[in-house]
């Protein structure tokens, strides 16, 4: 599934995303970043976070970090980018990666 993060504490108009692909196999997920590969089965928080402008995206705590996803139905890497947010993949992603908390405790 292709997503957009951007690892931070918060977000605002200006906040410059990056485009991955999140891969799940054997009940985990993970993706591969700039700086290497980021495993959710340290993932303790999955929050949906609603934001004027920047639309529905995803809010999840991995130990001391904050990431926020974005599942796009557009996207268009032009000048800042472009995106149209897919609301019902971003709310199917999240239970997946509740059932990823879960099955690890």
């Amino acid at each position: 599934m292709k997503v957009l993060y951007h690892i931070g504490n918060d977000v605002n108009s200006d906040t410059v995303f990056e485009q991955t692909v999140l891969h799940k196999e054997n009940n985990g997920i993970y993706m591969e970043t700039v700086a290497g590969k980021l495993d959710f089965s340290d993932l303790s928080d999955v929050q949906i976070f609603k934001m004027h402008r920047l639309g529905t995206m995803l809010k999840l705590t991995i130990v001391n970090s904050t990431i926020f996803l974005i599942v796009p139905r557009l996207y268009i890497n032009i000048g800042s980018g472009f995106v149209i947010v897919n609301v019902m993949a971003t709310y199917k992603l999240k239970k997946e990666l509740e059932c990823v908390m879960k099955n690890k405790s």
